[in-house]
């Protein structure tokens, strides 16, 4: 599980859950939109997880039992975790809010056409997402653009 910038990449670990995959999944995108020049590791890894909590919680996946404890370890804990949340909160909302609108339009894309996949047009900037079952043998490759 990785975003790695220089290739424009997302990486899932295909063996995982699928409700894991679409929490790893949300948490790398949250990443890769708000976090290419991150200065503090710590507050990079608290919003990401929150992005990925809001987006499972409004799929309707609970990740609250990890999420909760991925986010007190980065950001401390108690009171001080509860600040971190708050100044960042409108930086989560709104990448949890731009990946939700991706997923319903693809999801309206994907009932009106009545298809199994979205091919999408390359557009700049985009980024390559790779199921993998170990970290360096892709077995499933999909391009999101935004």
């Amino acid at each position: 599980m990785a975003c790695t910038f220089s290739e424009r990449r997302i990486r899932v670990e295909a063996r995982n859950d699928e409700r894991q995959q679409v929490k790893t999944l949300a948490h790398e995108l949250a990443h890769a939109m708000l976090h290419e020049h991150v200065e503090n590791r710590a507050l990079a890894e608290l919003e990401a997880e929150s992005v990925a909590f809001v987006v499972c919680a409004n799929l309707g996946i609970a990740s609250d039992d990890y999420s909760f404890g991925y986010v007190a370890t980065w950001a401390g804990g108690g009171d001080e975790a509860i600040a971190a949340i708050k100044a960042s909160g409108g930086r989560i909302q709104r990448a949890a809010e731009q990946i939700l609108s991706t997923v319903e339009a693809a999801s309206a894309f994907l009932a009106a056409w009545g298809r199994r996949y979205v091919q999408t047009s390359p557009t700049s900037p985009s980024w390559s997402t790779t199921t993998s079952s170990t970290p360096s043998t892709a077995t499933e490759s999909q391009t999101i653009t935004g």
